[in-house]
């Protein structure tokens, strides 16, 4: 993460300045300017985010960011963070530090397909009726394998399975990956015999609850756009310090 240098060529005159007035003056601005960097940092992280995942939820960084702000007198070893509050989710807080840094992420073996989604928007939320509550899947698989025929006739088996089943949602799988599919309409043609049937894809299927993930970088983005203007947040607060001398 960033780090402030009170000796700077920007930031040398300031604290020479602010070290000759009360022995609180130097310490309170450095303090005060890590605090608005972070929250600074804090506030930059949804807008940098939105350029590096899909973010449903508008408020969601904004809600699960925290600040731990910098404390105490002695500037060697004060330190303002910015992170995600795992006392709200810990699992959350995990994935996001393994989105920031590169690793295992966990999740769900039912993944949304856009299609689930309000207005089939791959920015929305999955719509109410497609949750995984109030849905029943029928596994196929077996019926789609166990038909000898083209593909197009091993998925009318499958949809045939799904069918008998009573429900609705049809999965199938293949290795490790698979589809869980809405079965829209089902009909057949009273001359030839043929099944026609109308499906739409809802939740993709993996065998595992965990993935890599490549690192975003999208806090240490955040800090370090911050940071551009740390000089200009010392300055301010410096002269807060000498404002607040010259009350007294």
């Amino acid at each position: 993460m960033p780090v402030f240098d009170v000796n700077t060529d920007k930031a040398i005159g300031l604290s020479s300045k602010l070290e000759r007035l009360h022995k609180s003056a130097f310490p309170s601005a450095v303090r005060n300017t890590l605090n608005k960097a972070a929250f600074q940092t804090k506030k930059n992280v949804p807008e940098v985010a939105a350029t590096k995942f899909i973010t449903r939820q508008k408020t969601f960084f904004k809600r699960f960011s925290t600040v731990d702000k910098a404390s105490g007198w002695e500037v060697s070893k004060m330190v303002a963070t910015v992170g995600i509050d795992s006392r709200q989710n810990k699992q959350l807080a995990e994935n996001l530090e393994s989105q920031e840094t590169g690793g295992m992420v966990k999740g769900k073996k039912l993944i949304p397909h856009d299609d689930a989604r309000t207005g089939r928007n791959q920015a929305k939320r999955v719509s109410s009726r497609n949750y995984l509550n109030k849905i029943k899947i029928h596994d196929a698989t077996k019926a789609f394998k166990g038909h000898r025929g083209t593909r197009n006739s091993k998925f009318v088996a499958a949809v045939m399975s799904t069918a008998k089943s009573g429900k609705n949602q049809m999965m199938l799988k293949s290795g490790n990956k698979g589809m869980v599919y809405q079965v829209t309409s089902i009909s057949q043609n009273r001359r030839t015999k043929k099944i026609n049937f109308k499906i739409k894809k809802l939740y993709s299927v993996r065998n595992t609850k965990t993935h890599s993930v490549k690192a975003s970088r999208f806090m240490l983005k955040s800090a370090t756009l911050a940071a551009r203007n740390i000089d200009d947040y010392y300055k301010e607060a410096a002269e807060f310090q000498f404002k607040k001398q010259l009350k007294r």
